[in-house]
């Protein structure tokens, strides 16, 4: 599933402005929880691939990392199954399985409208438009390398281990 998503969806994004990559990625992230079973599993398995493919496409490093951060913690509430006490709220019969995959569809668009609606305002008024210039350091990895997709496509980019290795002074 992972490959197909990287093989076929990523390359979508190339020539988009960002902004239009982010919400589609935000979205595509966000609700791709519906298919794990835990918030571990769900980050592990893509986070580093939704983030190397924002980077690759061209958007701002902090803002890529934060968004995929924040859309981690805010998809909890998706199903009964989304976050470790929930099933004991299932369990215990406390809400329908109708219900709760009902209100949480219903809570997450709520949330994706603050935090990419509002949220992205404030992050604007915040970074004062010049996102580029508060990148953060970090080492050498292969999504150095995805930001300069050159001619190859974005999936090939994404997976390719790192070709340079940190260097210590």
């Amino acid at each position: 599933m992972i490959r197909a998503i990287f093989d076929s969806g990523f390359s979508h994004l190339e020539g988009l402005p960002w902004a239009f990559s982010l919400a589609a990625l935000a979205l595509c992230y966000f609700y791709a929880h519906y298919g794990f079973a835990s918030l571990t599993a769900h980050i592990s398995a893509l986070y580093p691939g939704f983030l190397g493919a924002a980077l690759a496409v061209g958007i701002p490093a902090p803002l890529a990392a934060w968004t995929l951060a924040f859309l981690s913690n805010l998809n909890a509430g998706l199903t009964h199954y989304g976050t470790g006490s929930a099933p004991v709220y299932f369990a215990g019969s406390y809400v329908s399985q109708d219900t709760w995959w009902a209100v949480g569809f219903v809570v997450s668009v709520v949330n994706l409208a603050i935090w990419l609606g509002l949220g992205s305002l404030w992050w604007s008024f915040v970074a004062s438009g010049d996102l580029e210039s508060r990148s953060i350091e970090r080492p050498v990895s292969c999504l150095d390398e995805a930001s300069e997709i050159g001619g190859r496509g974005i999936s090939q980019t994404i997976l390719r281990p790192p070709s340079r290795l940190p260097v210590s002074a």
